[in-house]
């Protein structure tokens, strides 16, 4: 393979004298838009086609790059034609992009792994064995068989673990340096046993002593693909082994990227690396087992001694990874929630999978969106270098979108000098959007360079603070940690409100300068219920008291916006217990003052399709006031979709009583699947449900580091009553606002290029654009396009234009009638 290559560049321009690629020599890093690429279909083609390289590089010349994966670390197979078809295409046209698309999470552990050692990997807490175990065996005698699972995988669960087995030190901690790797077969819970295919993956089967050998399930992810492998973890915690030449999981990683990209490294023509779903923080963990990232046998979920150990390990690994890469070569990671990167210091940008999210497809966190590219745009290593890919899912697939939700997300681009890529692709397999090519004139980067900064025309409109001064009286709270500021309350009179707030934050002490923390702004109508900062909660098996549960993160969450059957609610997602241990209920708790007129109480109810089947779920509220606890709401939902309720609460009105919000599973006492959710609960005033908007959660968010950065919150239809506003902030360390407005207005857009203009609309109702107010003496002609030929049909247009709901327009200069 590597003769191969070798032999095909000896006939390809070679790259610039100096070592590596020269960004700034990209058409896509120029200031000119719209800047696109190819996202991942290259890849494929490559790999799966049996056609020439040239008849390939002809169908991705239209815009100005690529990026696949090139490696077989999740897909196997996706080397053997790629690393050649996209060293060839980095050659032939060198102002094009080239990037390589990598799993930062975990790798098939056939590909390359000779230099890992076993404690490398993140694992389960796991167990020991009761009786020895023979090299022959493959019956393990364990003292927790519940540890170890034979339905894992994203196909419907058909997979199995992968175990290590290794022995434990004199002080009883698991030593990695002997081990073994086994592949579960079965699980015999009643007997205590596992039988397991040993001596996997290079290893050799030993004799394991009962007392003193270690068994974990790894933590694993995928597959990817019908015929890819599970993938194994990698520990990144600062708190993780250390192999026999004291190098951790992160250093192993860094060298591999140091060899596939140096000077004769298969990689070494390519602009650099994109890493695919690389978290913040370590996932997989669920009731009966969790992460152990310290190796210490416990479950720690990444958290050692109150630090985030694993989080300060993906940084040391990225800046591992900019050390040995130079500043030559873009690295990039996911950033499209909460829980993706923020390794500002060493990143170039992101990518938003899915923009503003993966299952956003109303643009409903359009804040959310603009908000992280703005941020990575001001704050990331230069030069800065952020996409959006295009792409929704629903149920784990791919949906299709209106094109107007295309165009939004394309403006959403334009707006924060973002590139764009697309797996979503246009119909009859166009190779391109019209509104990234100037339609039939197929020009790219046609807009030219921007005129100046977008403008946000909701900040164009009053104040409805009136400049007073600003609120200071940040609070910490006790139970998160994290500070919070009470904003003036504010009363729209129209639909919409946009909130722009610029200000500034110490850094947190265990990360360091230049890592921003995370920040929401959090909107509340009155007697709302359902908040992000969860309430007080238990669970409670058949005959049992209740008691806090075991790993309440895998039972309660909060859901800024979950859509069951195209209806959306905020919302706590609750499970009822499940498994070996009993099943049971679920209730939490909220303690509030009953209003003394009409009071009642309207929320919804709602069951989320499972992998596997439900017989539903039974949800109960519970009045409890003083020594009496009285039910006033119970039902047995089966259907995957939300459901509207009213219980009147006159019998406590004027009263301060506790609101129990109880789930259950179905009459056949089957937890399975039951994945439940309580939504939109309002205590009402009045006796008339509170109207909110479903599709724009109530909590947005940004980032906020030591420098001023001015970020907006645009909430649809929330008005015209009174809302009130909390800005909350992670971590205790000082913040500072620096200025704060309101607005009752939609946060409409509008940016100006050389040649055209972007307008976009991101309300649910239609705003009109005054052209001529905007830009005066500018003619503007519609694009001639193939996809819309109604929105794109070449036409002039008048001095003012409507953008329907949710919807983006990309005008071009038109040259003055009679010119």
């Amino acid at each position: 393979m590597r003769l191969f290559i070798a032999l095909s560049l000896l006939v390809l321009p070679l790259l610039p004298a100096s070592a590596g690629p020269q960004l700034d020599a990209l058409n896509i890093m120029k200031d000119e838009y719209p800047r696109a690429f190819y996202f991942r279909r290259p890849e494929g083609l490559a790999a799966r086609s049996q056609g020439t390289y040239e008849a390939w590089e002809q169908t991705f010349l239209s815009l100005d790059g690529i990026i696949g994966k090139c490696l077989d670390e999740e897909l196997p197979g996706r080397s053997r034609r790629n690393i050649d078809f996209f060293t060839r295409y980095k050659h032939r046209n060198l102002e094009k992009l080239v990037l390589l698309h990598f799993n930062g999470n975990s790798r098939d552990p056939r590909f390359e792994t000779g230099g890992y050692f076993a404690g490398h990997w993140l694992y389960f807490n796991g167990c020991g064995l009761r009786r020895d175990a023979k090299a022959d065996s493959s019956v393990l005698h364990v003292t927790d068989p519940a540890l170890f699972s034979t339905r894992v995988g994203r196909l419907q669960g058909n997979r199995t673990d992968d175990i290590g087995i290794c022995r434990l030190d004199a002080d009883g901690r698991p030593d990695w340096s002997v081990a073994e790797q086994v592949s579960l077969l079965s699980v015999d819970k009643a007997a205590g046993t596992i039988t397991v295919r040993r001596g996997m993956l290079g290893t050799k089967p030993r004799q394991w002593p009962a007392g003193q050998t270690y068994v974990a399930a790894h933590v694993m992810e995928g597959p990817w693909g019908a015929k890819s492998n599970m993938l194994w973890s990698y520990n990144y915690a600062t708190a993780s082994p250390k192999d026999g030449e004291g190098k951790q999981c992160a250093d192993r990683l860094a060298d591999d990227f140091a060899r596939w990209f140096g000077e004769g490294g298969p990689l070494a023509a390519f602009d650099g690396v994109e890493f695919d779903v690389l978290s913040r923080r370590p996932h997989g963990g669920n009731r009966f087992r969790g992460i152990d990232t310290d190796a210490d046998g416990r479950r720690d979920e990444g958290v050692v001694n109150g630090r985030h150990t694993y989080e300060a390990g993906v940084l040391r690994f990225l800046a591992l990874l900019r050390a040995r890469l130079g500043e030559d070569r873009l690295i990039l990671a996911d950033g499209h929630g909460e829980l993706n990167q923020r390794a500002v210091p060493y990143l170039n940008g992101i990518e938003s999978e899915g923009w503003p999210s993966l299952h956003d497809e109303v643009i409903g966190d359009w804040s959310g969106g603009l908000n992280r590219h703005d941020f990575w745009r001001a704050n990331a290593r230069k030069p800065a270098f952020s996409y959006i890919n295009h792409k929704f899912l629903r149920g784990g697939s791919m949906v299709e979108v209106p094109l107007n939700i295309t165009r939004l997300v394309m403006a959403g681009a334009l707006m924060t000098d973002s590139a764009f890529t697309f797996a979503l692709w246009p119909e009859n397999n166009a190779r391109v959007w019209d509104e990234l090519v100037m339609g039939e004139e197929q020009r790219p980067r046609w807009l030219g360079k921007p005129l100046g900064a977008p403008r946000a025309l909701a900040l164009e409109t009053p104040d409805l603070w009136g400049g007073r001064n600003l609120p200071a009286e940040w609070v910490t709270d006790a139970k998160t940690g994290h500070v919070s500021l009470k904003l003036p309350r504010v009363e729209p009179g129209t639909r919409d409100l946009t909130v722009c707030c610029t200000f500034r934050g110490a850094p947190l002490p265990e990360f360091g300068s230049g890592v921003p923390r995370l920040a929401h702004l959090r909107a509340m109508l009155s007697g709302q219920l359902i908040v992000p900062a969860l309430p007080a909660f238990a669970t409670a098996l058949r005959g049992g008291e209740e008691q806090a549960p075991v790993d309440p993160d895998s039972l309660v969450r909060y859901w800024p916006s979950q859509d069951l059957g195209g209806e959306r609610h905020e919302a706590y997602f609750t499970h009822p217990p499940y498994g070996p241990r009993g099943t049971g209920y679920l209730v939490w708790e909220r303690t509030v003052e009953v209003p003394s007129e009409k009071p009642a109480l309207f929320f919804y109810t709602g069951l989320r399709k499972a992998p596997n089947p439900s017989d539903g779920v039974v949800f109960r509220i519970e009045v409890r006031s003083g020594e009496e606890t009285t039910e006033v709401f119970n039902t047995h939902h089966t259907d995957f979709a939300w459901k509207a309720h009213e219980v009147a609460l006159t019998p406590w009105a004027g009263q301060e009583v506790t609101l129990r919000f109880i789930t259950d599973c179905g009459p056949a006492d089957n937890p399975g699947s039951d994945h439940a959710f309580w939504g939109d609960i309002f205590l009402a005033t009045d006796g008339r449900r509170p109207q909110r908007p479903g599709e724009t959660p109530g909590t947005l968010m940004t980032w906020v580091n030591d420098r001023p950065f001015t970020s907006r919150f645009y909430f649809r239809d929330i008005g015209p009553g009174p809302v009130d506003l909390l800005l909350e902030v992670e971590g205790d360390g000082p913040v500072h606002l620096d200025a704060l407005s309101a607005h009752a207005a939609t946060d409409a857009m509008v940016r100006e290029f050389e040649h055209g203009v972007v307008l976009a609309n991101p309300a649910r109702q239609p705003y009109t654009f005054a052209l001529e107010s905007l830009f005066p003496g500018v003619p503007f002609r519609r694009l001639r396009g193939a996809q819309d030929r109604v929105v794109n049909n070449g036409a002039r247009v008048g001095t003012t234009v409507t953008l329907p709901p949710r919807d983006a327009l990309f005008l071009v200069k038109a040259a003055p009638p009679g010119a």
